[in-house]
């Protein structure tokens, strides 16, 4: 296989067989998350868009205002909004196709390309309103710059490249974890082939420190601006047991194996933490020996170091002071995976693709993995499309309701459903006379706007459906609620949603109905 054309031809294929699941979900309802972006984006100044009055605002000032210019050219449906983490990611994808050309063998870049391309994380989430399309981007331009430096030396390369880890950190915090990697990057000589005594000459720390200045001065100005302000206590909380903890060493390795392989090999069950733990060995392996190859000098072993370990090192270093959730969370890892692919495609390299030598044997290791690569791509395409994992449905949850809700009828909304309500009810021009907000059984994060919560004299959850059911009476009540069948809140919610129908029996309503939007619920009671 030659290095150009073909590989080319090839990497384009995969990309496109990975479109249709991108696109299929474009649609779909927002649901949480998504919902709390979309409405920030919606309010009417900046100020409110960067530091929303429901919860806290994680996206960043970048990914923001260009949501804001996409919704005023687009308008506000959920495919508008959903246009630019999709272009981000697909952009990420083309870019890291184009790094790898460079530092990998054909056979192994292609690997690298099918892991991201058949990656269900990269497809759900690379196209959700929320900035991890924007992450993945900025991983992919840092990724493809910091080799094109390395290659040649060129000022104007490494100016192109403090630049875009400048502006990146407006666009994707993450940037954060690359600022060593851009530094190293400044203080390399200025020739590659050129031998070099050790350590760093006068003009090597001069170059370093006005690197050092100019990112420096730019992460103050994010952190002070965006960052501070929007780190409260309720969100470091929140994300507490998501950190790696130092304490139990064994316990957060293992996690942290369980995550890498989650986020490699999703919905795969016991062949997840298998799959991590040979990753994050074969990564280690290639982290290692880049490590040593590139103090030789070796540019390749250097490229690898600089974007493939390093930035996946300081990662790990935030998650242990507590400054970055890196378990639990696979869509938070979406950055890492160019690095990963990265180091992953280096060990393919090394221990299996330039072993071989026969050429009889290098053509049947090329039909092998080219064939293996399509259908690993097409295979998952078919598994997002016709098996779906249940979503929340609240655009049909809404229409439904709107459609049945009587004048007289009183709509609660559960607190872990304020976020999409306030956003249907504006898009569906859905304006119930009797609206209830709950208070209670929302762990986490908004409980909506305080005008608008109903009561703060209630407890409990309980309590809450009381109170709903005491200013129904005589009229019907229709109730919206997280499904709580499955999903990250579902041990918390399942219990008390599967209870709702006992306690309003006790206060004098009887089930009408009962409904399933995918993970959204939606009941009907009679009040007398």
């Amino acid at each position: 296989m030659h290095r150009g054309r073909t590989y080319l031809w090839l990497a384009g294929l995969l990309i496109l067989v990975s479109l249709p699941a991108r696109f299929a979900s474009l649609n779909a309802s927002l649901w949480t998350d998504e919902a709390w972006v979309a409405n920030s984006l919606l309010e009417p100044s900046l100020h409110d868009v960067f530091f929303t009055k429901a919860w806290t605002q994680s996206s960043p000032p970048l990914f923001l205002l260009l949501e804001r210019w996409a919704i005023a050219a687009l308008g506000s449906s959920e495919a508008a909004l959903r246009m630019l983490p999709l272009a981000a990611a697909l952009a990420g994808l083309v870019l890291a196709t184009m790094a790898w050309r460079h530092w990998l063998s054909p056979l192994a870049a292609l690997l690298s390309l099918t892991l991201l391309c058949s990656n269900y994380y990269v497809v759900k989430y690379g196209q959700q309103v929320k900035q991890y399309g924007a992450d993945f981007f900025v991983s992919a331009l840092l990724l493809v710059l910091v080799g094109r430096y390395i290659e040649s030396r060129a000022r104007g390369r490494l100016v192109a490249l403090l630049a875009a880890g400048a502006a990146g950190m407006f666009l994707s915090y993450i940037t954060v974890f690359w600022l060593v990697t851009l530094l190293i990057s400044a203080a390399l000589p200025r020739n590659a082939d050129a031998s070099q005594p050790p350590g760093l000459s006068r003009f090597q720390w001069r170059r370093m420190a006005g690197a050092g200045c100019v990112l420096g001065s730019v992460l103050t100005l994010v952190y002070l601006v965006f960052i501070r302000p929007n780190r409260t206590a309720a969100l470091i909380h929140d994300f507490q047991s998501s950190y790696l903890d130092l304490h139990h060493p064994l316990t957060a390795l293992q996690r942290l194996i369980s995550t890498i392989g989650t986020l490699l090999v999703p919905l795969a069950g016991p062949f997840s933490a298998i799959a991590g733990s040979a990753a994050a060995a074969l990564a280690a392996y290639a982290a290692v020996r880049a490590i040593a190859g590139s103090r030789a000098g070796e540019q390749r072993c250097l490229m690898v170091a600089l974007s493939g370990a390093l930035p996946l090192a300081c990662a790990l270093g935030a998650g242990a002071l507590g400054l970055y959730p890196v378990l639990d969370f696979p869509r938070m890892l979406l950055f890492a995976l160019p690095s990963t692919a990265l180091l992953l495609g280096e060990s393919a390299d090394v221990l299996l693709i330039s072993s071989i030598h026969s050429r009889a044997h290098q053509t049947g290791l090329r039909v092998t993995v080219v064939g293996t690569c399509v259908v690993a791509v097409v295979a998952s395409q078919v598994s997002f499309l016709r098996y779906p994992r249940p979503a929340e449905e609240n655009r049909s949850a809404m229409a439904f309701v709107k459609s049945r809700l009587d004048p007289g009828d009183l709509l609660f909304v559960h607190g872990g459903m304020y976020e999409q309500f306030k956003y249907y009810r504006t898009a569906l021009g859905f304006h119930p006379e009797h609206i209830y907000i709950g208070n209670k059984q929302w762990p986490c994060c908004a409980t909506g706007d305080r005008e608008e919560a109903t009561s703060t004299s209630v407890k409990d959850f309980e309590s809450d459906l009381l109170e709903a059911a005491r200013r129904a009476k005589g009229h019907g009540l229709w109730l919206l609620f997280p499904a709580g069948s499955m999903g990250h809140w579902s041990a918390l919610f399942r219990e008390k949603i599967q209870a709702a129908s006992m306690v309003l029996l006790g206060g004098g309503c009887q089930r009408a109905s009962r409904r399933l939007f995918g993970q959204t619920l939606v009941e009907s009671y009679s009040c007398r």
